[in-house]
């Protein structure tokens, strides 16, 4: 019941949220979280992040710009004063045999726009949907 929930949420928002959305990258049903990055056309990002182990479950939003260039995306996440998310946490190279994601420093993280998945925290996030931008615009 969880997955077929979490599923039909993730469409509701998805859906709810393509006007403004550029590309999107989620996870497919799991037992370890749900996440999902959504870039937007005014040039800032959302990662929503939930670790379906913790008790009690919480949903973390990490926020920031993105911009494009060279046919990569990159990612300058606003840190809290704790000087959270940790990237290296977020994008270990250790958890996954594919490297998607590069980290450049503590804040910026750098992946192909043409890649059909990133990883985040080991998990395979799946491209969604890009939209293009009208003509005139």
């Amino acid at each position: 019941m969880l997955k077929w929930t979490t599923i039909f949420y993730v469409l509701v928002t998805s859906f709810s949220c393509s006007s403004s959305k550029i590309a999107g990258y989620q996870t497919v049903a799991n037992d370890v979280a749900n996440i999902q990055l959504i870039l937007k056309k005014n040039e800032t990002f959302e990662l929503h992040f939930k670790d379906l182990e913790e008790r009690p479950a919480k949903t973390y939003v990490f926020k920031g710009k993105w911009s494009a260039s060279k046919e990569k995306f990159n990612l300058i996440f606003k840190l809290d004063k704790n000087d959270l998310p940790d990237l290296y946490a977020l994008f270990d190279p250790t958890l996954t045999d594919v490297p998607s994601v590069r980290i450049l420093d503590k804040r910026t993280v750098e992946f192909k726009s043409s890649d059909k998945r990133i990883y985040i925290w080991g998990i395979p996030c799946h491209k969604m949907k890009i939209e293009k931008e009208k003509a005139g615009k």
